[in-house]
């Protein structure tokens, strides 16, 4: 297992004014790394980035000034939990500590000839679809300033370790030294720990052990540079999701900086690579959030859930389609039947007759001319979740789960999508079933058949050709495009990687694995983008990685959980650039597992822990 020092963080780099985030159990930090005071986001515009403790934002942004102009980096190392800017005579870090605390630390270099002004911009926002405007207002005590809102009832204090001259006006903050400074924010609300500010530098040293250990404790890879880097970094993008909401709950939120909250779909689609990764209670904590409020709308899996806890959207069909092949996930790595038994009620009203039999609607595109169509995700989906099922059956051995009926609707919506959704004249699947007709709209959802190994061989040879009118107008040279705009997202990518190896397609799987790695940090440095050839989507997403980890383990590798143990596939001759990949500490059921790659096929040892 690889030491702290070969891990690909911490790294310096020339600053890139690409936007970054800084991202810890209970706070997040959402700048640019030229520090610059600009907006970022939509939903809010231009009003997403600063310093959040969801509910509410304090900071919008955290500069350095001299002389009245801000002072621009020249270079930006970056940490697991703390982000430094490098200039001539000074740096300055910022650094999580795992819950309540923020810390600024200002450390001189060489002598500083002029002051310089730390500058905290105060913006007191509740996050997106808030209920309530905040009610905030400043005092100001012997060395420190606090802000307290009414409306969300928090108190953050800012404070100065002496260094430097603290003042407060026209909604700025303002610490001003000609020496090496410690600045501390400090929240406080419901949840509230104390810890004095002497300690405070150590409890961020605590955090960044913390988050290192949880790194060596979860699945490690070796070998191929490009892969095992990329893998690396998918695990710690997800890691840094991992955010604790006092209104919600905990879990992996969908990504930075649009969507710092919970999805059902996004969940589903990020929990193969979570469980591989070793990430399993944070993907149980994920789950149970969901969980929780779809057991007051009758078992219906939203869509999203804001970090203020309220929901925004309850969720297409598809959301709750999904829900049995969360919850077998789930179990398939934990073995705990408890898993299964205490979610019996919300598995079986996944599987009532308002869903059983009936798939129209609207799928994962949230297309408004769906109208009462078929989307082909939400039938894949659908077949995927009663093979699940039929395995969490297989368990618990339920009367009140019809087998025969599930195993013909299996068969069913099977011929349906492979006799009636086919489209010969584009040698491609439709999209949409939709008024007795087949429809393609260019969505990337029209490869899942492959996926999910729905589809025939002759299918697929059909399709993965230049003469195919189906497969020229889905591919573009950043790989698949996921809409009618042109945008190439990761997650496309990643499900076309499963489509071509299911088929035997190692060659066009590797070179769109490629162009996924290629895209990690094009948008926010170390991070796997939204979108990647549009930067308006989040520069750091969950199922990206996530399924990033899926493709490497499951697709390339072939290894599978069978039902009782994790398992070697061989499709394939394992293809030459993964020769001497290393796989350790990989965790299933009561079992760890190393693998290695050797003369293009896999081997493996295991312990039982």
């Amino acid at each position: 297992m690889r030491s702290e020092m070969t891990y690909i963080l911490p790294r310096t780099k020339k600053q890139d004014g690409k936007p970054f985030v800084l991202s810890g159990r209970s706070s997040y930090y959402i700048g640019y790394n030229d520090m610059k005071p600009a907006g970022l986001g939509y939903h809010i515009e231009n009003e997403m980035n600063g310093l959040w403790f969801p509910p509410i934002r304090i900071f919008k942004w955290i500069a350095l000034e001299r002389n009245g102009r801000s002072m621009i980096p020249e270079y930006v190392t970056t940490d697991y939990t703390s982000v430094s800017f490098g200039f001539r005579e000074l740096s300055l870090k910022l650094s999580t500590t795992g819950d309540n605390y923020f810390l600024i630390e200002l450390t001189k270099e060489i002598e500083i000839t002029e002051p310089v002004r730390i500058i905290l911009e105060i913006g007191v926002i509740p996050v997106w679809y808030s209920q309530l405007n905040t009610d905030f207002s400043i005092s100001k005590l012997s060395g420190s300033i606090i802000i307290s809102e009414k409306n969300y009832r928090q108190s953050i204090t800012v404070s100065s370790d002496g260094n430097g001259v603290l003042t407060y006006n026209n909604n700025r903050i303002v610490i001003e030294t000609k020496d090496s400074t410690t600045v501390n924010i400090k929240i406080e609300g419901n949840e509230s720990t104390n810890i004095s500010p002497a300690n405070i530098k150590k409890e961020a040293e605590n955090y960044r052990h913390q988050f290192v250990e949880s790194l060596r404790s979860k699945t490690t890879i070796s070998g191929n540079t490009s892969i095992s880097d990329a893998f690396d970094l998918a695990v710690i993008n997800l890691r840094w999701l991992f955010l604790n909401m006092n209104n919600t709950g905990r879990g992996v939120v969908a990504g930075y900086p649009e969507f710092p909250w919970l999805f059902g779909i996004d969940t589903y689609y990020s929990s193969g690579g979570l469980l591989i990764a070793g990430m399993n209670d944070e993907y149980e904590n994920t789950l149970k959030v969901l969980e929780k409020y779809a057991r007051k709308e009758g078992g219906r899996i939203p869509h999203e859930i804001v970090s203020n806890g309220r929901v925004f959207n309850m969720g297409n069909r598809v959301e709750t389609v999904v829900y049995p092949t969360m919850v077998w996930n789930l179990y398939e790595y934990s073995v705990n039947i408890e898993h299964l038994k205490e979610r019996e009620d919300l598995i079986l009203s996944s599987i009532s007759p308002a869903i059983l039999h009936d798939v129209r609607g609207n799928g994962i595109m949230e297309d408004p001319k769906a109208g009462n169509g078929i989307d082909i995700d939400t039938v894949c989906n659908y077949i995927e979740s009663m093979n699940s099922i039929l395995k969490i059956n297989s368990v618990v051995h339920s009367d009140k789960i019809e087998v025969k009926e599930i195993e013909e609707e299996i068969r069913e919506k099977t011929r349906f999508i492979r006799k009636d959704m086919w489209m010969p004249e584009i040698n491609g699947f439709a999209d949409r079933y939709k008024d007795g007709l087949p429809q393609f709209n260019g969505f990337w959802t029209s490869v899942l058949p492959f996926s999910f190994n729905l589809a025939s061989k002759e299918n697929y040879a059909n399709f993965a050709t230049e003469n195919s009118k189906a497969f020229s107008r889905l591919m573009s040279s950043n790989g698949l495009k996921v809409d009618q705009n042109g945008n190439v997202m990761p997650n496309g990518n990643s499900m076309l990687i499963k489509a071509s190896l299911n088929y035997g397609d190692v060659n066009n799987a590797l070179k769109v694995l490629h162009m996924n790695i290629d895209a990690i940090g094009r948008y926010s440095n170390y991070c796997f983008p939204e979108i990647i050839n549009n930067p308006s989507g989040c520069f750091i997403q969950a199922w990206s990685a996530a399924l990033f980890i899926e493709n490497i383990i499951y697709d390339f590798l072939g290894i599978y959980p069978n039902g009782k143990e994790l398992e070697i596939n061989r499709r394939f001759s394992i293809p030459e650039e993964f020769e001497g990949l290393r796989i350790n500490g990989m965790k299933h059921r009561n079992r760890l597992y190393n693998f290695e790659v050797c003369d293009r096929a896999v081997s493996y040892s295991r312990n039982i822990i």
